[in-house]
C-alpha cells in the first residue's frame, strides 16, 4: 500500500497492531473501527482525514476483518483534487466494492470523468481499475474512452499501453461490447514504435487469434515483421534490452501468435523468413552465467522450439531444436530440467517424432529422484509418452526399478502409467501378467482399485493366459504378507480359474480353500465380502468342499458387520438349494468389453477404460425405471427424471467446464402422506458431494422436497452417479434413479472453420478415433433432422455448419477440461434417415475420452426418438 508519509496516526496504528497479541490485536482493532465509524459521521470531516481513516479501513481489511461501512467515503475519494487522495480511493473501492455492488454507479461516473481528463494520471489509474474490476456495467459505459485513448495518436504512450490492457479485459470478459471492426485496427498497433505498446497488445492479439481463424493471415505477417526486425537488432531501443536480450517478453508473445496462427505459413518466401529468424533465435544459447539473463533466454527458447516444430519439424531446425532440449534437460536446475520436459512433453503430445530423446532417457529417469514433487511427476510423465513398441520394456523396467524408492504419491502415478504401458505394448501376456504383480507385490498399497480391476479384466479376457496367471497368483498368495489388492485380484481369479490348476502339486482343492480361508481373517470389510463370494465359487466347482464352506458361511453369518452377515446367510441359503441352481448363479464371469489399445499422448487414468461400456449396464441396481428420463436430461437443462401415481423427480442442471450443479425435486402426488422417505447415493464419483439435502422424512402432499449436488472439479471419468429414493407407503418402496450427469455436460462448445477442424481432424489421426454405427431402439422410433441437433447442441458440441462436402452430415467440436487438462474433441456424425442409421465419428487428444463420448452418445441417441420422448 502507498502511504503518504504525513499519515502518522496510520503509521502509529500499524505498528501498535505489529507489537499486539493476537487476542489483543482484535480489541485494538475493534476500539479503531469504532472510532473511524464516529468520524465519519462527522460533518466537518476533511479529505486528508477521510483519506487516512480509508486507509486504516483497507489495512483492517488486509488483517483478515470484515468491513461493513465506509464505502461511500472511499466513493468520495474518487473525486479528490489531489492525486494522493484519489489514489487511496480507487485502491479501496478495488478491495472493498465487487461489479455488482449498490455504489458502482457512482464509481463509474468518476472513472469516465479521469478517462475523459488531459491528466495523463488520472486517465492511468481509472484504465487499472477498468481493467481489474469492470463489470458489464462498467465496460459498456467507458468504452468508447477506452478505445479512444487507445486508438488516439495525441495520447501519450503509457497511457495507450494501459487501454489496451483494460480493452483485452472487455474483450475478454465481455467480448460482445467490442466492435468488430476494432480488431484490424488492434492488430496493426503490432507495428507500434513504443515497444510497450505493442507488448500490451500483443496479449491482446494472442487472445484475438484464439477467437477469430479468419485474422490469421493478417496476424501471421504483422507477428513475422515485427520478430524479425527485433532479432536482427533493429526496431528497439537500449530501454527495451534487459539482461543484452532484446525485448524477451515481447518476442515470447510473438512466438506465442505465430504458434496459434502457424498454419497461415504457406508460401515459400514467407516460410524461409521466419525459419531464418527462429534460426537466430535458436543460435542465441550460450553459457551464461547470471540468472536473470538465462530466464529470459529459456524463456525465449521454450517458445521458439515449440514454433520452430510446428513450421519445420524435420528440417534444418530440427537439429539446433534438439542441442537446445538437451542441454536443457541436462541442466542442474531444476526450474529449467522441469521446463525442458513439458515443452518435450508439448511436442509429444502434438504429433511430433523425436526419436534423439532416447539418448537422453537416463537424465529424465534420475529426475524421478528429485526431492521436487512437481519435477517427478513431470519426468514420469515424459516417460510415459516417449515409450513406444521398441523401448517400452525397457523403459517398463527402468521405471520398476525407481518404484520401491518413491514417495506414496509418486508410486501410485507410476503404477497407473506403467499398468498402461504393459496392456498397451504387451506382445506377449506373460510379460503383461508378470509386470502387474510385481506392481501388486511391492508397492500393493500405493496401487488402485482400478489398477487391479483392469488387470483382472485383462485376464478374463484372454484365455491364453489364465492358467499362468492363476498358478503366479496362488503362489503369491502363500505369503503371509500380501496387500489387500494383492488378495482381491488373486482370490478372484482363484475363484474364476482356481480348477485349471486344481491337478498341479500342492495346488488342490484343499489348498485353495485353506489359502482363501487364511486370508479371510486379516482381511478388511471389503475384502471379506469378496472372499466370501470366492468360497461359494470353490464350492461349486469342487463339490467336496460345501461342507467346509458352509461351517465358514456359518461362522460369518453372526458378523457384527451386516453386509458379511447378509451375504454369508444368504451364500449358506443357496448351499442347501439344487447344484443346478448353484451353477446357474455361480456361472464363469462374462468377457468385458474393453476399447482398443491406443499410444499414449496426454495421461488419464487407464481405469477409466471400463468407463466405455453402455450408460445404462449397471448390473448392481435396477435403474430401468428412470432410463426414459435419464437419456432426455442427458441433452435438456431441466425437466423430469421420474415419475410415477406416487411420486415426481424433477431436475434442474447447470454445467461451466469442470464445475457443476444439479437439484432434485421431490413431489408427493397422492393425497395421504409418505414416511421415512430418504434419497441415498449407491454411486458416485469424487468430487461429486450433497451440498444440501431435506431434513424432515416425512413427504405430506402439500411439500415439495430439494436434494442438491455440486460437483466442483473434475478429476477424472466417471460412470453416472446413481440414488436410490425409498418411502414408506403402505409398504416399504424403493426406487433407483440414474442422475443425468455425463461426460458431455462439462465439455465447452467451439467452432471453428473448415480448414481448421479438417487439420486438427487429420492430426489426431485414426488411432485417436472412436467410430460406432448403429440404428435406434424401438419399432416406432424416427430419425428427425430437427431433434437431431437439437440433441447435439444438448450435448455441448459446437456445431460447425456448411464444412462437410455432404449438407446432412453434422460436425461439431468442444474441450473437456479433465485433471487440469485441456482435451480437444471434434465431431463428424452420419445420419441415415431413410433406413434410421447413424455413423458416429469422434476424435480426441485422448483416445480414452474419445470412447467414453462416443458410446454415450450411442446409448443417448439411440433412445432419445420414440415418439414420447
Amino acid at each position: 500500500m502507498v502511504v503518504n508519509n504525513q499519515m502518522k496516526g496510520l503509521k502509529t496504528f500499524i505498528s501498535d497492531l505489529r507489537n499486539l497479541k493476537e487476542k489483543d490485536e482484535e480489541k485494538r482493532v475493534n476500539i479503531e473501527l469504532a472510532k473511524i465509524r464516529a468520524k465519519f459521521q462527522s460533518s466537518t470531516l476533511s479529505a486528508y482525514d477521510r483519506k487516512k481513516y480509508v486507509s486504516k479501513l483497507l489495512y483492517i481489511y488486509m488483517l483478515g476483518y470484515p468491513i461493513s461501512f465506509g464505502h461511500l467515503e472511499a466513493v468520495k475519494l474518487l473525486t479528490a483534487a489531489k492525486y494522493s487522495e484519489k489514489q487511496i480511493g480507487y485502491l479501496a473501492v478495488a478491495l472493498l466494492l465487487n461489479e455488482n455492488h449498490d455504489l458502482i454507479r457512482l464509481v463509474i461516473n468518476s472513472i469516465k470523468k479521469d478517462l475523459l481528463s488531459l491528466d495523463s494520471y488520472k486517465n492511468s489509474i481509472a484504465l487499472h481499475a477498468v481493467a481489474n474490476f469492470g463489470g458489464r456495467e462498467m465496460c459498456e459505459t467507458v468504452y468508447p474512452e477506452v478505445q479512444q485513448l487507445l486508438m488516439s495518436a495525441a495520447t501519450e504512450n503509457i497511457v495507450r499501453q494501459k487501454a489496451a490492457l483494460s480493452l483485452l479485459h472487455i474483450y475478454r470478459k465481455f467480448p460482445d461490447i467490442m466492435d468488430p471492426d476494432l480488431r484490424e485496427p488492434i492488430i496493426m498497433l503490432l507495428d507500434d514504435d513504443d515497444l510497450n505498446v505493442s507488448l500490451a497488445v500483443s496479449t491482446f492479439v494472442l487472445l484475438i487469434v484464439c477467437r477469430e481463424p479468419s485474422l490469421h493471415n493478417l496476424v501471421c505477417k504483422k507477428a513475422i515483421h515485427k520478430l524479425k526486425l527485433i532479432v536482427s537488432g533493429r526496431g528497439y531501443s537500449s530501454d527495451y534490452v534487459y539482461y543484452s536480450v532484446p525485448c524477451p517478453w515481447l518476442q515470447v508473445n510473438l512466438c506465442r501468435i505465430l504458434l496459434a496462427c502457424h498454419k497461415e505459413v504457406i508460401d515459400d518466401s514467407t516460410k524461409r523468413t521466419l525459419i531464418h529468424v527462429l534460426d537466430r533465435m535458436l543460435s542465441i544459447f550460450d553459457d551464461i552465467k547470471e540468472t536473470q539473463h538465462l530466464n529470459a533466454i529459456n524463456a525465449i527458447l521454450f517458445e521458439a522450439i515449440k514454433l520452430a516444430f510446428a513450421i519445420d519439424d524435420s528440417g534444418s531446425l530440427y537439429q539446433k531444436c534438439m542441442n537446445c532440449l538437451g542441454k536443457m534437460i541436462a541442466d542442474k536446475e531444476a526450474n529449467v530440467r522441469y521446463l525442458a520436459f513439458d515443452t518435450t512433453a508439448y511436442l509429444i503430445s502434438c504429433g511430433h517424432h523425436i526419436p534423439s530423446l532416447k539418448t537422453h532417457k537416463e537424465l529424465i529417469l534420475s529426475s524421478l529422484r528429485y526431492k521436487d514433487v512437481s519435477l517427478r511427476k513431470k519426468s514420469l510423465e515424459l516417460l510415459y509418452m516417449m515409450c513406444d513398441a521398441e523401448n517400452s520394456k525397457s523403459v517398463v523396467d527402468d521405471l520398476l526399478m525407481y518404484l520401491p524408492y518413491l514417495d506414496s504419491v509418486s508410486q501410485e502415478d507410476l503404477i497407473s502409467k506403467v499398468a498402461s504401458l504393459t496392456e498397451i505394448y504387451a506382445d506377449d501376456y506373460k510379460w503383461y501378467v508378470d509386470v502387474n504383480l510385481q506392481l501388486l507385490r511391492v508397492a500393493g498399497r500405493s496401487v488402485n482399485d482400478d489398477v487391479w480391476h483392469q488387470f483382472v479384466r485383462v485376464i478374463v479376457n484372454n484365455e491364453s493366459t489364465q492358467q499362468y496367471s492363476v498358478r503366479r497368483l496362488f503362489k503369491l498368495l502363500q505369503s503371509d504378507s500380501t496387500h489387500e489388492c494383492l488378495v482381491r485380484s488373486g482370490c478372484y481369479l482363484l475363484g474364476e480359474y482356481g480348477y485349471l490348476i486344481a491337478d498341479e502339486p500342492e495346488s488342490g482343492p484343499l489348498q485353495q480353500f485353506l489359502t482363501v480361508y487364511k486370508k479371510l481373517h486379516a482381511s478388511s470389510t471389503r475384502t471379506k465380502v469378496l472372499l466370501l463370494t470366492v468360497l461359494l465359487k470353490l464350492s461349486n466347482l469342487q463339490p467336496d468342499l460345501q461342507k467346509r464352506v458352509a461351517s465358514v458361511f456359518k461362522q460369518y453369518s453372526v458378523s457384527l458387520n451386516t453386509e458379511i452377515q447378509q451375504r454369508a446367510c444368504e451364500y449358506l441359503q443357496l448351499l442347501s438349494l439344487p447344484s443346478d441352481f448353484l451353477s446357474i448363479v455361480c456361472e464363469k464371469v462374462p468377457v468385458f468389453t474393453i476399447p482398443a489399445k491406443s499410444q499414449p499422448s496426454s495421461f488419464i487414468s487407464k481405469s477409466d477404460v471400463s468407463l466405455t461400456d453402455s450408460l445404462n449396464s449397471v448390473k448392481e441396481f435396477d435403474i430401468s425405471s428412470s432410463l426414459s428420463g435419464f437419456y432426455r436430461l442427458c441433452w435438456r437443462d431441466k425437466g423430469i427424471l421420474y415419475r410415477d401415481s406416487q411420486v415426481q423427480v424433477g431436475a434442474v442442471m447447470e454445467f461451466h467446464d469442470s464445475q457443476g450443479y444439479l437439484s432434485l425435486y421431490f413431489e408427493n402426488r397422492q393425497k395421504e402422506t409418505f414416511s421415512s422417505f430418504s434419497a441415498t447415493l449407491l454411486r458416485t464419483f469424487p468430487n461429486f458431494q450433497v451440498d444440501a439435502s431435506f431434513t424432515d422424512s416425512i413427504f405430506s402432499p402439500d411439500k415439495q422436497l430439494q436434494q442438491r449436488f455440486s460437483i466442483d472439479r473434475l478429476d477424472g471419468l466417471f460412470d453416472p452417479p446413481i440414488l436410490r429414493i425409498s418411502f414408506l407407503a403402505g409398504v416399504m418402496r424403493s426406487v433407483n434413479l440414474l442422475l443425468p450427469v455425463v461426460l458431455s455436460k462439462f465439455m465447452l462448445p467451439t467452432v471453428f472453420d473448415g480448414s481448421t477442424f479438417f487439420q486438427r481432424w487429420g492430426k489426431m489421426g485414426l488411432e485417436r478415433e472412436a467410430q460406432l454405427t448403429y440404428g435406434l431402439n424401438g419399432v416406432h422410433s424416427k430419425l428427425d433432422e430437427r431433434r437431431l441437433v437439437k440433441i447435439i447442441l444438448g450435448l455441448n458440441w459446437g456445431l460447425c455448419p456448411g464444412i462437410d462436402m455432404n449438407p446432412t452430415n453434422i460436425v461439431g467440436a468442444g474441450i473437456l477440461q479433465v485433471n487440469a487438462q485441456n482435451i480437444g474433441c471434434l465431431l463428424r456424425l452420419e445420419p441415415n434417415y431413410q433406413k434410421n442409421m447413424i455413423r458416429l465419428s469422434i476424435r480426441s487428444t485422448n483416445t480414452t475420452v474419445a470412447n467414453v463420448l462416443a458410446t454415450n452418445m450411442q446409448d443417448i441417441l439411440k433412445n432419445s426418438f420414440h415418439s414420447e420422448a
